[in-house]
């Protein structure tokens, strides 16, 4: 299998299209790292300077340093890097937490540019499938300047349990609902995307929230969030910790008789 990242006569052209991509360059304006990408027994290592793909070098030995690698088999690489990937091989995090991929060296700096990391594999993606990046890359900037998108935001009031919130959502389309759910600690924006999709939109109704607590859904005016604990009296928070097993030890005060003990999983 063949991937224009590993390839010495396609290497400068992805280099040429990751530097080109509008995303990119502001996802990317603080990063500066060098990233081990292995497939099989293949291997580049993707140089970026202040945002800009400096350089990337073919079949590095142990003398050359790296910041973090994304390591894969050939066959996991060849179905993430599908025009449609099956399930489980559509994003970077999905393809970790199944251990498709193995992410390792300085995680923290990893996650702090994983927007600029995950925007790189989708050109890569792209230019697998010689597909344009986005279909923003297809429309010249004075094209855009005069352009409103069809996209809108509104506010939704909730009642759920006696609390009211306010929740912001977008939409776009028409047809069978599709409501796209965001991650922890992120918000509706990771579907803009999708939201001008016209190929999507014209089969279904995209609708994009932002979960109370997240972006454009503040926090609701009656409770006091900062000491809330989960409990239904009075919680105050102090502090947090980690565990070696992954646990979390949480340190308070609760008058709450029915304190919960919850397990949390993101993206499944």
């Amino acid at each position: 299998m063949n991937f224009p990242f590993l390839d010495p006569i396609e290497i400068n052209r992805v280099r040429d299209a990751v530097n080109a991509d509008a995303e990119f360059r502001l996802a990317s304006r603080f990063f500066s790292k060098d990233i081990l990408l292995v497939a099989g027994d293949s291997k580049c290592i993707v140089k970026v300077r202040e945002g800009v793909v400096t350089e990337i070098e073919l079949n590095p030995t142990f003398m050359n340093p790296w910041s973090f690698f994304i390591k894969g088999g050939v066959d996991a690489w060849e179905k993430f890097l599908r025009p449609i990937p099956p399930p489980l091989f559509t994003d970077l995090y999905g393809c970790i937490s199944r251990q498709h991929f193995e992410l390792g060296g300085d995680i923290e700096a990893a996650f702090a540019h994983f927007w600029a990391v995950t925007r790189m594999l989708e050109i890569f993606r792209a230019l697998q499938n010689d597909a344009p990046a986005a279909p923003a890359a297809t429309m010249q900037r004075s094209e855009r300047a005069s352009k409103i998108e069809p996209v809108a935001g509104r506010y939704l009031h909730l009642n759920v349990q006696g609390t009211e919130y306010r929740v912001y959502f977008e939409q776009n389309g028409a047809g069978i609902p599709l409501i796209c759910q965001h991650t922890a600690a992120s918000d509706g924006r990771l579907w803009r995307h999708l939201l001008n999709d016209e190929e999507v939109t014209r089969s279904f109704h995209v609708i994009a929230a932002d979960l109370p607590y997240h972006g454009k859904s503040l926090p609701p005016e009656t409770v006091e969030w900062w000491t809330y604990l989960g409990g239904t009296n009075a919680d105050e928070f102090f502090g947090a910790a980690l565990t070696p097993g992954n646990g979390v030890i949480v340190v308070g005060r609760t008058q709450s008789t029915d304190f919960p003990v919850t397990a949390v999983q993101s993206l499944g």
